[in-house]
């Protein structure tokens, strides 16, 4: 285990409410209870998971070397996120500390790039597609958030980022807590945008973050000087809470028979932007109709359309993007149920069985979105929606 496995947070002084999250390791379902609390067992399933893809790898680079192509393939291995093993407590990700922020960032190149070359810059993952640009000859868009790393491996290291911007945005702090932190070389602050509490460590002198340093008087300064990157970074970046926006009213239509879904669901192609306007399928006459919530974001699907079963319903959730680039938003529809929805059309996401979230997330371009979401009648006497995006950033209707 590791030596922060049974940190004390009285003594570290980070937040109690990360311990308290859902993914503590001692208790999450994807933690040591879901290896009979057997640690070596879940260290063990870890670490063949990740054996797997070394494997994996291999033979990728046994494939180049054999087509010949091996010494002028650009190749960057990393990972999505890091993940924690019992480090403070916590398992999986979610969190801005290093076991999560951090990932493997390798680069093969041999045709322009060194062996053995290490750089120690603060790179992020939306440098990938700049950097494999830039050795492509292609020409990076100038509204690029990410940097080539090309001048840092030819050794021009004088001008790069100083700071990277951590955003974790959550509907609530009930599970997982929101957090937004910066981080320098040397030091991170973390702070909780929904409660009183903010972390800072040193982590030249503390690299393994188990001392809070944000109320120490020789850090003062530091601490200061942390906090105007934050406020910097998240302007340059348009950075806004996330907040729920409530449905007040939805388009609904039916019941549908299950034998007309499909020419149902090709008319969603050809939706007028008018939803008053009625259409046709098989000769039979459809008009969508205006649904009211009955309680905050609460939608009466049997009281509709009644429970006859083999019967489905559609609702149509239309969003609004007022900014220039996705925010990545959030439609939740609770509880979860069996559900295909349609992003202008097209179909973007169906589950039959119970998941682990009742979400998705459409991809969104300025303007209007049409989002629409089928559902059974039977066993379904209600719907709560809301999409969950930066504040300004959409309107739902």
């Amino acid at each position: 285990k590791p030596d922060s496995f049974d940190e004390d947070y009285d003594i570290s002084g980070r937040n109690p409410a990360i311990r308290d999250s859902m993914i503590n390791i001692n208790t999450f379902g994807g933690g040591l209870p879901g290896f009979d609390n057997d640690w070596d067992r879940y260290i063990k399933s870890y670490y063949r998971s990740t054996m797997a893809i070394d494997d994996a790898v291999g033979r990728v680079m046994d494939a180049l070397e054999a087509a010949g192509v091996s010494e002028n393939t650009v190749l960057i291995y990393t990972s999505d996120q890091g993940y924690n093993l019992g480090e403070h407590q916590l398992c999986e990700k979610h969190y801005a500390y290093e076991e999560t922020w951090r990932v493997p960032m390798l680069l093969r190149y041999p045709a322009q790039v060194s062996p053995g070359l290490k750089v120690e810059k603060l790179a992020m993952t939306i440098d990938i597609a700049p950097t494999v640009m830039d050795y492509c000859g292609v020409a990076i868009p100038e509204d690029s958030t990410g940097l080539s790393w090309r001048p840092l491996l030819e050794g021009e290291t004088e001008t790069w980022r100083e700071e990277i911007l951590f955003d974790h945005p959550t509907e609530h702090d009930r599970n997982v807590v929101s957090q937004l932190a910066v981080r320098t070389e040397r030091y991170k602050l973390i702070t909780y945008p929904r409660q009183d509490f903010i972390e800072l460590y040193d982590l030249v002198e503390d690299p393994r973050e188990m001392r809070n340093v944000a109320h120490a008087a020789d850090y003062a300064d530091a601490l200061a000087d942390m906090k105007v990157r934050l406020a910097r970074i998240c302007e340059e970046n348009g950075w806004a809470q996330y907040i729920p926006h409530y449905f007040e009213r939805v388009w609904a239509l039916g019941p549908v028979p299950e034998a007309e879904l499909p020419g149902v669901e090709r008319a969603l192609y050809f939706m007028p932007d008018d939803l008053e306007i009625p259409f046709y399928v098989a000769g039979k006459h459809y008009a969508w109709e205006p649904l009211e919530a009955t309680a905050i974001h609460n939608f009466g699907i049997q009281a509709a359309f009644g429970d006859e079963p083999g019967n489905y319903c559609f609702l149509v959730c239309d969003i609004t993007l007022q900014a220039d680039q996705d925010p990545y938003t959030i439609l939740r529809y609770v509880p979860f149920r069996p559900i295909r929805a349609f992003h202008e059309g097209r179909r973007i996401l169906e589950r039959e069985e119970p998941g682990w979230e009742a979400t998705l997330n459409p991809i969104l371009k300025p303007g209007k979105n049409r989002i629409v979401l089928r559902f059974a009648c039977a066993g379904n006497p209600n719907v709560q929606l809301h999409c969950y995006a930066p504040e300004g950033s959409v309107v739902v209707t």
